[in-house]
């Protein structure tokens, strides 16, 4: 994203430090928070945590049908939240998109990205995400991205595609908190990888099938949405690069890991 060189891995884990001595401000009042992805049940557990801290809430989703039913389900003020239908691996709808939430709620200052589109378009998602959002936020020294993935990507069973393009996404939330740390600024990056989750399953299915929106469901998730958004907002108050969240039956865990830690 940036032009500044990257240091090496173990660079990583002394920016991780770094960041976590310097908390981001408590107050999220007024603030704006960009969900992409916002009809999944994270997505909207994201959401209503966002309104609740008195946050304002741009929902992003390339459903209009399934946008329309979440921002019933949020019962906001409307001048607090937005619900936009693009499509999210599209970098020209993005820098639309990024123009519009700034005219219509302001300054993005949260940016969560929860794409679940197929494996490519997923991760076209993300790096245009942070493509669009990442240098303004920059330029302001403040705000937060959050890059959610599947723990599973690791495992014997996940498909090959959605486990390459989940360790691209890693290798870009890495760079990408090295390149801000190396520039001084004070934007946080946080990995959030919820274990036991279905997300893998989900994005096989599309990507063999060619379906752009299969039932997304929560069955196997190890946290209940609710309490991830919750591990989520705690995560990014402490400027946590690395989130991992426990399987069901375990007990829940807030760790921080960074690489070359």
């Amino acid at each position: 994203m940036f032009a500044t060189p990257l240091s090496d891995g173990s660079a990583t884990a002394t920016a991780c430090r770094r960041h976590m001595s310097a908390p981001h401000n408590s107050d999220l009042t007024d603030k704006v928070a960009v969900i992409m992805g916002a009809t999944s049940d994270i997505g909207l557990a994201l959401a209503t945590h966002a309104l609740e801290r008195g946050m304002k809430v741009a929902l992003v989703d390339s459903d209009q049908a399934r946008l329309t039913v979440a921002l019933k389900r949020l019962s906001s003020d409307a001048a607090r939240t937005m619900a936009v239908d693009v499509d999210m691996s599209d970098l020209t709808e993005l820098s639309k998109l990024a123009q519009r939430i700034e005219l219509e709620l302001g300054t993005p200052w949260l940016v969560c990205n929860n794409c679940d589109t197929g494996v490519e378009l997923s991760l076209r998602a993300v790096i245009h995400a942070v493509q669009v959002f990442a240098p303004a936020l920059a330029e302001r020294g403040q705000g937060h991205i959050v890059n959610i993935i599947s723990a599973d990507s690791g495992s014997a069973s996940c498909p090959a595609m959605y486990a390459a393009a989940m360790h691209a996404i890693v290798g870009l939330s890495e760079s990408l908190y090295r390149e801000l740390d190396s520039l001084g600024s004070l934007v946080g990056v946080s990995l959030v990888r919820p274990t036991g989750s279905d997300r893998s399953r989900i994005l096989a299915h599309k990507h063999r099938n060619g379906d752009s929106h299969p039932a997304r469901s929560r069955a196997a998730d190890a946290l209940p949405p609710e309490r991830l958004a919750e591990e989520i907002f705690a995560a990014v108050a402490t400027r946590r690069f690395q989130l991992f969240c426990d399987r069901p039956g375990a007990q829940y865990l807030r760790t921080v890991r960074c690489s070359g830690a």
